[in-house]
């Protein structure tokens, strides 16, 4: 085993021989250079969930002396008790909604908070200000509208308030799952989550879009720590895997179009030797004849150290300024420089241990634009980082499935060597001139057997009713064996037959619903450490984004809720913002999820508007649903205010009728009196009967209205007491 070269040189000495030696050493402390139990480990667990026999399991009872027992009248066959269970939870986990969040970790983020708060306040007291000089009867020209209290504005202004750049990161980080079909990939890899108990991914740019892979955990290595929870956390990676030329050629292009043996590489990649490097691990590949055509890609990535110096200078306008500088730069008169040491990543990536296609710093560093420090581009977890022997889901099955498959061969066995009861008979009793053929046809005829007890060979006293039972007893304590195995791994594994659909027949609702939620106890453990490595590589993504969204971006994509989205990236912008991601996806909230769609019904009866209902349902997180619902309520509360301003205006209208009607009343009085002109008096009926007809029509307007605003409230209320 080689130690690592001195890392803490500087950069201009690390040339094409110090990435080579590091390559060696990395590879020389790796499992795939020194024989490890794990590797096969690994490739086991993946044959356990596929279902494949491995007689090694079986030699206690295939070989009870040491000795292959031949010819028997059963075989060791493989009954997969492990992939329906890990398949039941693989199927659950797509319809987990993955509800992520992005926030702003800018220094200035509680500053911009409240500017923008102290503009909304601003606004709400012009808004008072307006409100009371129209109750004064001032003109203002804008119309009163009613306010909270300032105290509820402020809840609320902080209950809703989002910084802009979190809503763009947001908008990005959606793009980015749907460019790299992220849904698809966290399948895949909880799939390898649950065979494994790891699963591996890789990040990478590549010019202006970014990639996202899963790896199988078998072709990765890296340093191993106790405390490592996340491989990008590790020390030093390996991958190793098997490409194709066209591959090679079209993820390299450019460093073998730069390569000083561009012919001989392009000579390579056409008739590929296979000779592979001198791992002491032979590759898995599914098909090891057409491994001969391809090239063995080995990738390393490690923590290299760089000394990097924080110059601090005056400018024209005599502000001291900081700058970073590498370590080879000269001081100018009036600099001063304060030297620190940190991690930079490096990689090589070599071609059946060969060709060296890529030697430099990795171009991409997270520790630059992230918040989350050195990382390396391949990611992962680790169920359990503090043992060797590897745990996983599947890994607490096999000793199930190997009892299960022994069983279910005894019973293999037992039903070969039982028969039914049968009868015994002498064949001296089949009357002569009747063969055995004859004689078993006239018993399926007539249902008698015909015998001759004097003809010779009948023994006196022969009995006609002996019988022999060869059925076997053993069959029913087999199969309570079996289904005793089976319940124990449903037990542990927390899949139980409840969760599985099957209900007993005295078993009710409520019964069947507690043991699921019981079950599901069990299985949240694997649930809950995978949503945090999904939260660890939508960081990534993210980061990375900053790269290859330099120069901007403008794409339409779809969105998780299946609508369309459009988004324009300014590079400069995105690469100043500093972005968190927060993932809620617990079981708690899939409830009230779930309850919530449940009132669709009740939503329909109170008025609440279809297209809102049908965005309920289409919603894949509880937050959105209620911001859903406050808003309708809102329209609903601003639809009853609006009825109600109408009722007064119709009182207002009413009250001003009744003093037109005392002035008519005073009118008829002075008509009465002497010497009234008549054009007058016909004047005062016309006018009579006008108010007449007005009063009418005001009085059916109040009755109506009236009747909407008991409507309304009432919807109002309801909705109020749902929420």
């Amino acid at each position: 085993m080689q130690s690592l070269p001195n890392q803490a040189i500087p950069s201009s000495k690390k040339d094409e021989t110090f990435h080579r030696n590091t390559y060696d050493a990395i590879l020389s402390m790796s499992n795939f250079n020194n024989y490890n139990s794990e590797y096969e480990a690994l490739l086991n667990l993946k044959k356990y969930y596929e279902g494949d026999i491995n007689e090694n399991d079986y030699d206690n009872l295939l070989k009870p002396f040491g000795v292959k027992m031949e010819n028997l009248t059963a075989k060791i066959r493989n009954h997969n008790i492990i992939k329906p269970i890990v398949n039941i939870l693989i199927g659950e986990k797509a319809k987990r909604a993955l509800n992520d969040s992005v926030v702003v970790a800018n220094p200035d983020v509680v500053s911009k908070k409240e500017e923008q708060q102290l503009n909304a306040v601003r606004g709400y007291l012009y808004q008072k200000f307006i409100n009371e000089l129209n109750a004064l009867g001032e003109d203002t020209g804008a119309e009163s509208r009613e306010l909270p209290s300032i105290d509820e504005f402020n809840q609320q202004f902080n209950l809703s308030y989002k910084d802009e750049r979190a809503k763009h990161g947001q908008e990005i980080l959606d793009y980015i799952k749907y460019d790299v079909e992220i849904y698809d990939k966290f399948q895949d890899l909880f799939k390898q989550w649950l065979i494994y108990g790891r699963c591996v991914s890789f990040k990478n740019v590549v010019k202006d879009r970014i990639t996202y892979d899963d790896i199988q955990p078998y072709h990765v290595d890296y340093e191993r720590n106790e405390s490592l929870k996340f491989i990008e956390d590790a020390g030093w990676q390996v991958i190793r895997n098997h490409a194709s030329a066209s591959d090679i050629l079209a993820r390299y292009s450019k460093e073998i179009s730069e390569s000083e043996k561009k012919e001989e590489l392009i000579a390579y990649l056409q008739n590929p030797t296979g000779k592979g490097s001198n791992f002491n691990i032979s590759f898995s590949t599914p098909n090891p004849s057409s491994a001969l055509s391809l090239v063995e890609e080995i990738r390393v990535y490690w923590k290299s150290i760089k000394k990097v110096g924080y110059v601090t200078y005056f400018d024209e306008f005599g502000i001291p300024q900081i700058k970073e500088v590498e370590e080879d730069y000269k001081l100018q008169e009036g600099e001063s420089v304060d030297w620190e040491y940190q991690n930079e990543v490096r990689e090589v990536v070599m071609l059946d241990d060969t060709y060296m296609i890529l030697a430099r710093a990795y171009p991409y560093e997270r520790a630059l634009v992230g918040i989350g420090g050195c990382k390396l581009p391949v990611n992962g977890r680790i169920y359990n980082p503090t043992t060797d022997k590897i745990q996983s889901f599947v890994s607490d099955g096999v000793t199930y499935q190997i009892l299960y498959n022994a069983y279910m061969y005894r019973l293999e066995l037992s039903v070969a060597k039982a028969k039914d009861v049968i009868a015994l008979f002498d064949l001296n009793l089949i009357p002569d001139g009747m063969d055995m053929k004859d004689w078993f046809y006239w018993i399926d005829k007539t249902g008698i057997g015909f015998v001759d007890l004097n003809q010779e060979g009948v023994k006196s006293g022969n009995s006609l009713n002996q019988l022999l039972d060869l059925t076997n007893k053993t069959l029913m304590t087999y199969i309570e064996l079996i289904r005793f195995i089976l319940s124990q791994w449903e037990n542990l594994s927390g899949v139980t037959p409840q969760r599985k659909g099957e209900i007993g027949p005295y078993e009710g609702k409520g019964v069947s619903e507690r043991a699921v939620i019981q079950s599901s106890h069990i299985t949240e453990e694997w649930y809950r450490m995978f949503v945090q490595f999904e939260r660890k590589e939508l960081q990534g993504l993210l980061d990375l984004s900053k790269y290859a969204y330099l120069d901007g971006k403008q794409a339409m994509f779809v969105r998780p809720d299946t609508t369309y989205g459009y988004i324009t990236i300014d590079g400069q912008k995105h690469m100043e913002s500093v972005y968190g991601i927060f993932i809620s996806n617990n079981l708690k909230e899939q409830d009230d999820l779930q309850n919530i769609k449940g009132l669709a019904q009740s939503m329909v009866q109170n008025g609440v508007p279809v297209s809102t209902i049908s965005e309920v349902i289409r919603a894949n997180n509880f937050s959105s649903i209620v911001d859903k619902i406050k808003e309708s309520e809102k329209q609903l509360n601003e639809q009853a205010a609006k009825t109600q301003e109408a009722q007064q205006k119709a009182q207002q209208e009413m009250m001003q009728l009744e003093q037109e009607k005392l002035q008519l009343e005073y009118a008829k009085v002075e008509a009465s009196k002497p010497q009234i002109d008549p054009f007058k008096a016909d004047e005062i009926e016309i006018k009579k009967d006008e108010l007449s007809l007005k009063e009418k029509e005001l009085d059916e307007t109040i009755r109506n209205n009236k009747a909407k605003e008991a409507i309304d409230m009432e919807k109002v209320k309801k909705m109020n007491t749902k929420s």
